[in-house]
């Protein structure tokens, strides 16, 4: 049984849902970021550049290098990336939801929840099986390279999260969490991560040159989008102007403070990459829901690591966690079921990174307000 711990009946429904989630999008065409990624790894295959056509325009690859080692798995089948995506996602949840189920404190009715929580919520089937975003590897790497950072294994952990760095930017953000925590300081992580990355980057540097430098330059350029209070703040409901500029300063100054208390007070590397995730998602001015799919992963292992080690979690910090989550499953929503926003319901495009800002400050306040009283969350070994 997939799911020793669940009934035969769960089984069925587990098994069912995968296959589903496998084969539904086969037929249909290619949707949002996911037919993107088809253009540039068509390119790739071609022998083009990843970031760039050969008539000079620019594929829509704001990722880093290794994003186009999938154009060979889409070579054998055009939604085998997809379908690999799906099943990351069936590995990660199966081994929490085993993890939880096994446990003392498990119940029926959170064993169902959280379940739900993998295979019945909106994020899921809009975001990654139906939309094929590929953040959930990146999620992935970074989770794997939490754990073995809190197993001991510094060089694994190294090689996981340069890999998340070279596929996407935002994993960078919790090196600093890893290499400083109450076990002292892991240079070999430092060096590790830095010469790998810096080797890839080099080799991709020597055959395409500048281009790699396209997705930085990309980001900075884009405008904010609609889960970001930056999109609101230049909407139609503000009555600022557009301070889109002023974002990556913000994104330094609050990611830096949560690096200088977590300098300070050596938090654990888990808990305090959460943070660290959760802090620059909720500044960064380019917010989409599949960013958040690192923290659709922290989160629910983390709840299930702390409510073994610490028996039942105060129900006020694990809300504060699970609302953006839930919050971004009804945005998700939302946008499917009104096209994108389209009109007459455009007015949502400009609206709706308000109250996910609010929600997120919320959250991260009752987090914060917590950790000053129990300053020892998330720390216990991960053997």
């Amino acid at each position: 049984m997939l799911l020793p711990h669940y009934s035969k009946n769960w089984n069925r429904l587990f098994l069912v849902l995968l296959a589903f989630a496998l084969l539904a999008p086969l037929p249909f065409c290619f949707r949002q970021d996911y037919g993107v990624y088809v253009h540039i790894w068509q390119n790739i295959v071609e022998g083009g550049n990843p970031w760039f056509f050969s008539s000079g325009m620019n594929t829509g690859n704001s990722y880093g290098p290794l994003f186009g080692l999938f154009a060979w798995p889409y070579m054998l089948y055009s939604h085998l990336p997809q379908m690999l995506f799906i099943l990351i996602w069936f590995g990660i949840s199966r081994m929490i939801l085993n993890e939880h189920a096994a446990s003392a404190t498990a119940t029926g009715r959170s064993k169902k929840g959280l379940f739900a929580f993998f295979w019945l919520s909106p994020f899921f089937w809009i975001d990654i099986a139906s939309y094929g975003h590929f953040d959930i590897v990146v999620a992935a790497v970074c989770w794997l390279a939490i754990l073995r950072q809190t197993q001991g294994r510094d060089i694994q952990s190294a090689i996981y999260l340069a890999i998340g760095i070279s596929l996407k930017i935002y994993p960078i953000f919790i090196l600093p969490f890893l290499i400083w925590d109450r076990r002292g300081w892991h240079g070999r992580l430092l060096a590790v991560v830095v010469g790998l990355t810096a080797g890839i980057f080099l080799v991709s540097y020597g055959i395409w040159g500048d281009a790699i430098f396209f997705p930085f330059q990309f980001t900075q350029a884009r405008p904010s989008s609609y889960l970001s209070i930056f999109r609101f703040i230049r909407g139609v409901f503000s009555p600022w102007p557009n301070l889109d500029f002023l974002a990556t300063g913000l994104l330094g100054l609050a990611w830096g403070g949560w690096v200088l208390r977590h300098g300070f007070r050596r938090y654990s590397s888990l808990y305090a990459s959460m943070i660290a995730f959760l802090i620059a998602f909720m500044v960064f001015k380019v917010s989409h829901p599949q960013f958040y799919t690192v923290l659709f992963i922290l989160v629910p292992y983390w709840w299930v690591r702390e409510s073994k080690q610490a028996g039942k979690l105060s129900r006020r910090v694990t809300q504060a966690w699970f609302a953006p989550l839930v919050f971004i499953s009804f945005s998700d929503f939302l946008f499917v079921a009104t096209r994108g926003f389209q009109p007459p319901r455009g007015w949502l495009d400009d609206l709706i990174g308000l109250p996910f800002f609010l929600i997120q400050v919320g959250a991260l306040v009752l987090i914060l307000r917590d950790l000053r009283r129990f300053p020892n969350r998330g720390e216990w070994s991960s053997s």
